[in-house]
């Protein structure tokens, strides 16, 4: 089984739960985890049970997060084509609460 795709009941994946719980000491480890979590083939466009995407709970964080650690993390997802333009269920994009 491929661990990278597989979803808990809201639909989180290992990339949701790795960029959701983000604290400020861990920048070089979490972009070290989605990088290898990206290279292993995780779906950075997967959406979670109310199609809140890996970019939809990264800028939740915008507000904990240094820029150039923001920067990384966004970088590496959009290399892996994340789509900025996804929508929620609420009609949001990753790029609107930015």
């Amino acid at each position: 089984m491929d661990p990278t795709g597989v979803q808990e009941n809201g639909g989180m994946t290992p990339l949701h739960f790795t960029v959701r719980r983000l604290d400020g000491g861990s920048y070089e480890a979490t972009l070290a985890l989605v990088s290898t979590l990206l290279h292993q083939g995780a779906d950075p466009r997967a959406p979670n049970r109310h199609g809140g995407t890996v970019l939809h709970f990264l800028v939740e964080k915008l507000d904990r997060w240094n820029e150039a650690a923001t920067v990384a993390v966004v970088t590496k997802l959009l290399e892996h084509r994340a789509d900025p333009n996804a929508e929620d269920e609420y009609g949001f994009h990753g790029r609107h609460t930015c």
